[in-house]
């Protein structure tokens, strides 16, 4: 039996706990983290996902989310094990995120253990390793306070079980497990990867599946009766989610499947240059692997994109954090292929290996036009150099100079929730139209909340938006209502640090407009 492990790989080995935890805490809550640390407060209050959280709601986008002030979008697990971490470790951007590093640490032994389980040379799996480490994308869903990280282990976990079949009651729990865990994490993955499952094991021969599993099919009924809960509990369907999504055309979904594919390359979560060469080399080499792979991230991202709720019309890319799981099949995939050409000289499919995962050669430098660049360079720089980020200025301005119970009205919108997490003091206002008041769940609600019915204390404006707000004031002005330009704190305005790399800088933003691009704070003068 080959040597399937070498001390060289131990360093490696170790890293991504480095990369996972460096700084974790340093960076504010952005709002989509912050959807589901806020609703886990709700859930150390009441034990469900209350979006009612003292004098405040989480009503995001005018309460899309919620029934009887309820999160009933969100899938459940993220939010309960965000609730059990901030329980014993206290409320903040560490704890939050805390759940989803574990998920990345148990994905990376996880697959330490596969590639030791079937004796992979420990070369290919230098390569395999060197993918990882160089996947910048993968790291950094690792390290946000959602269901991201979830996702992928759980993914990884059922590939495992898929690909390992046993006739055996351990083998039928942890699949089970995996499927469970996976739908309480994001159904659409779900659906996703289930498709990606089913096709594979109906082209490529695995319905011994079927019959292996056939004795122990009542181990996934008590799966089936727990996904059932949820949905009847957690259902986007019977909220407000079910009306936005009557508006996406087959047009949308036809350009959100383009998106999906430019935006996938962009962001570096596989190379498509690599996945035609594979299929080439799949070919020659009358290997069913490369295809395999390939056709799980073609139906991943059909799937995703024919049963998204994004709508086109309101951005130009697309939500690629649907499409997650395709990340391991494409270091995997690349990884073949590296290995399958160059294997027989180990230390120069390990330089490929830096080449290929290391830089953008294979993707937005070729496809996208994103400057040549090391992605992971940059991102280890940013690591031991946090850039300055908007909502830790404001949120410590709020906790200075507001008192408690005093009104903020914050633009845009959705940064309203990171300060509502970091800042709770105050009362976030005008985040339900007038015309809710009629709803029964917000009909107790104060006047604060609706907008226009009561003048907010204080008006916090991030970026260009403040010219806007400033032509609103002069309006109010006219009426009796002023507002004064109280604070400008010169940070540029925008969450810069999101997983997604069109998203994101690595270097701090530095020569930008004070008078459009900054954070800006108006009061109400008395």
């Amino acid at each position: 039996m080959k040597k399937t492990w070498n001390p060289i790989l131990l360093p490696l080995a170790f890293l991504p706990a480095a990369f996972l935890f460096m700084n974790i805490g340093t960076y504010s809550l952005w709002d989509d983290e912050t959807m589901t640390s806020l609703i886990a407060q709700g859930v150390r209050l009441s034990g469900d996902t209350s979006a009612q959280l003292g004098d405040n709601i989480v009503a995001y986008r005018e309460g899309i989310a919620l029934r009887g002030l309820k999160d009933r979008f969100s899938p459940p697990l993220p939010t309960y094990l965000v609730a059990l971490s901030m329980q014993i470790f206290g409320s903040g951007s560490f704890s939050a995120r805390l759940p989803f590093i574990l998920a990345g640490l148990l994905s990376f032994f996880l697959v330490i253990f596969w590639m030791s389980y079937d004796h992979l040379p420990w070369p290919f799996q230098a390569v395999l390793i060197i993918g990882i480490l160089g996947n910048v994308s993968l790291l950094l869903y690792f390290r946000q306070a959602r269901y991201y990280g979830l996702v992928i282990l759980f993914f990884l976990a059922l590939l495992y079980f898929y690909s390992h079949p046993k006739a055996n009651l351990r083998w039928a729990l942890g699949g089970a497990g995996c499927i469970t865990g996976l739908f309480l994490t994001h159904p659409l993955a779900f659906v996703s990867v289930g498709g990606a499952c089913l096709a594979d094991s109906l082209i490529f021969g695995r319905k011994q599946y079927f019959k292996a599993c056939l004795p122990l099919s009542y181990v996934f009924v008590p799966a089936g009766f727990v996904i059932g809960i949820s949905l009847f509990i957690w259902n986007p369907y019977l909220t407000k989610h079910a009306e936005y999504q009557q508006h996406i055309t087959i047009v949308d979904r036809l350009t959100l499947f383009v998106w999906n594919w430019r935006d996938a390359t962009a962001t570096e979560f596989f190379s498509p240059i690599l996945m035609i060469a594979a299929l080439v080399l799949g070919v020659i080499r009358r290997s069913a692997l490369p295809f395999r792979l390939s056709l799980a991230i073609f139906i991943i991202i059909t799937l995703a994109s024919a049963i998204t709720h994004q709508m086109v019309s309101v951005t130009s890319v697309a939500d690629i954090r649907y499409i997650i799981p395709i990340i391991p099949l494409g270091i995997w995939l690349s990884g073949w292929f590296i290995w399958t050409v160059l294997g027989q000289i180990p230390w120069l499919a390990i330089a490929a290996a830096f080449l290929v995962f290391w830089t953008n050669i294979f993707n937005g430098f070729l496809i996208n036009g994103v400057p040549f660049r090391s992605t992971p360079i940059l991102f280890f720089g940013e690591l031991l150099h946090p850039n300055p980020e908007p909502y830790a200025p404001t949120a410590r301005w709020i906790q200075q100079h507001v008192h408690r119970g005093k009104s903020i009205w914050v633009l845009p919108d959705y940064m309203t929730y990171p300060l509502m997490f970091h800042a709770p003091e105050a009362v976030y206002a005008w985040q339900l139209d007038p015309k809710q008041r009629s709803e029964p769940q917000f009909s107790s609600l104060p006047d604060i909340h609706f907008k226009g019915l009561v003048m907010p204390d204080y008006i916090v404006a991030f970026g260009p938006v403040v010219q806007q707000v400033r032509q609103l004031c002069s309006q109010w002005a006219m009426q009796g209502v002023r507002y004064r330009e109280e604070a400008r704190l010169f940070t540029f305005w925008k969450d810069l640090y999101r997983p997604e790399l069109f998203w994101r800088t690595f270097k701090p933003i530095e020569n930008f407009d004070p008078n459009t691009e900054a954070i800006y704070i108006f009061q109400r003068q008395t």
